[in-house]
């Protein structure tokens, strides 16, 4: 069979599903959602100022900021999208600043002072309308930036259609590569399964050591290849949730083979993120063609907050032999994940009296991104969370140590001026992906997919680490992907078969 359906149709205009339920649901959420924020913030400004509480204050100050790129996700356009770039940034911020701030101000766990970093909430609000300025800067390159893509023009999306024959070449690549590289894994780090299975869910990583003794960390290659079961798992899923892959048997016995390739390598090396990125991209697919739906998303939201507890568990006793007395809440809010105002005001009152600007070197190390660190020692770390964590707050760290977002990115590069013109920058940036893909979403199967696999990672999760680290973590799905979409693809459009395979 050569082919079996033609994923653009030149005579469908417009985006995904006009008559999308979660779009409307998602919509009505979000402005519901924002006029009672705004009360409240300015209840809560008005509280604090009266009775000179900076918590308070605070507390208005955080949900501001997650306002901010709401509006613009919420008043640009007659239709809301929920995973428009815009609104993963204030869903972004809404986690790490705005929810965060709340139990900030009412938990009464020790991971609190974790949290705050040895700063005071009169210290963020000195610096928070250099935070929200930052922001505002974002919201006004988004907002601004009308450029697309003509995506439609290139042949590959224009005629882009699946063989069934390639199709299967592309998964069986697919889970060879994830099962080299997980093999890989285990001889590389000697994981032995003695103790069980979940014993050996904990952080590893690499150490080389250079010309000068120096002990160098890296997450290494074989991750990355064994990475190719969750991309595989996506790119069939995404087949059979269409119905363009038929849900037979022995379809559904390959699927789930390929999940537990997809499942094994994260949880070895307790990769949360991975293993809840595997439901969401599948959600964000699912919804530009019209089939989200409810239930699925509160599965996805209920599963999502037990694997995080869950290995956060398994990772403490692993490692530590211990286990700290945190609820889920505790755990799941009290990460220091996400882009967070407590921390971004923590390097900013110790940058550069502690140490100096780096007029622009972790922008430049997203060059050296793709050359493995066995190959190149010294390259620069593509994430800064080693850097804030061991040079500006002087702790012990490996390798992930404490993100920086990138407010606080820009603000360690080029002090006032970067807290402006990277974010400016990068804003245009999202609104230009966005507008580029947005016609062929629910509409082209290859863009739908790659938007999918991609966004969470580039509009939610970068903006809360630095921006090397965030594209680069972006294209590891973005590239394999497309590789998996290209070796599928049938080699001429001469036959229009069925509208599924078997």
């Amino acid at each position: 069979m050569a082919g079996f359906i033609n994923s653009v149709r030149s005579d469908i205009a417009g985006s995904y599903n006009a008559g999308n339920l979660a779009q409307k649901r998602s919509s009505q959420a979000a402005t519901y959602g924002f006029v009672v924020l705004t009360v409240l913030a300015v209840v809560l400004l008005m509280w604090g100022m009266a009775f000179n509480e900076s918590s308070i204050t605070y507390l208005s100050v955080a949900t501001v900021s997650f306002l901010l790129p709401l509006g613009v996700g919420l008043f640009r356009s007659t239709r809301f999208d929920p995973f428009e770039p815009i609104n993963l940034v204030a869903l972004a911020i809404f986690f790490g600043t705005t929810l965060r701030a709340f139990w900030l101000y009412w938990s009464e766990s020790d991971r609190v002072e974790f949290i705050m970093m040895e700063t005071t909430f009169d210290d963020v609000l000195t610096n928070a309308p250099w935070i929200l300025t930052s922001i505002a800067a974002l919201c006004v390159g988004y907002a601004t930036a009308t450029m697309r893509i003509h995506l439609e023009k290139f042949s590959f999306i224009r005629d882009y259609s699946l063989s069934l024959r390639r199709t299967w070449l592309s998964v069986i690549i697919g889970c060879g590569m994830a099962l080299v590289g997980t093999l890989m894994l285990v001889n590389s780090f000697g994981i032995g399964f003695d103790s069980g299975f979940a014993s050996e869910s904990y952080k590893r990583v690499h150490e080389y050591v250079d010309d000068s003794g120096q002990v160098i960390y890296g997450t290494g290659t074989e991750r990355f290849i064994a990475g190719f079961g969750a991309y595989t798992f996506l790119f069939m899923g995404a087949l059979m949730l269409l119905r363009m892959l038929r849900l037979t048997r022995f379809n559904l016995a390959v699927l789930a083979g390929v999940a537990l390739l997809a499942i094994v390598g994260p949880f070895l090396t307790s990769s949360r993120s991975s293993l809840i990125l595997l439901m969401l991209n599948l959600m964000i697919f699912l919804f530009y063609y019209g089939k989200l739906r409810s239930r699925t998303i509160v599965i996805a939201v209920l599963s999502g907050v037990f694997i995080v507890a869950t290995l956060g568990v398994l990772r403490e006793e692993n490692q530590t032999d211990m286990t700290r007395d945190l609820t889920a809440i505790d755990r799941v809010v009290g990460s220091g994940n996400s882009l967070d105002f407590v921390r971004t005001s923590a390097i900013i009152d110790r940058v550069p009296e502690i140490r100096p600007y780096l007029n622009g070197q972790s922008y430049a190390a997203l060059l050296s991104a793709p050359i493995p660190r066995s190959m190149w020692l010294d390259k620069p770390q593509v994430g800064l969370g080693s850097y804030v964590k061991g040079e500006i707050f002087g702790e012990d760290v490996r390798l992930s140590g404490w993100p920086s977002g990138m407010i606080a990115e820009g603000w360690m590069n080029f002090g006032f001026i970067g807290l402006i013109l990277p974010m400016l920058l990068f804003g245009a940036m999202l609104r230009v992906f966005y507008e580029s893909c947005r016609p062929l979403l629910g509409i082209s199967f290859p863009v739908t997919l790659i938007y999918a696999v991609s966004i969470w990672r580039l509009g939610f999760g970068t903006i809360g680490m630095n921006f090397a680290h965030g594209i680069t973590q972006t294209l590891v799905y973005f590239v394999p992907v497309l590789i998996l979409l290209v070796i599928a693809r049938a080699p001429n459009r001469a036959t229009v078969a069925r509208p599924a395979m078997g």
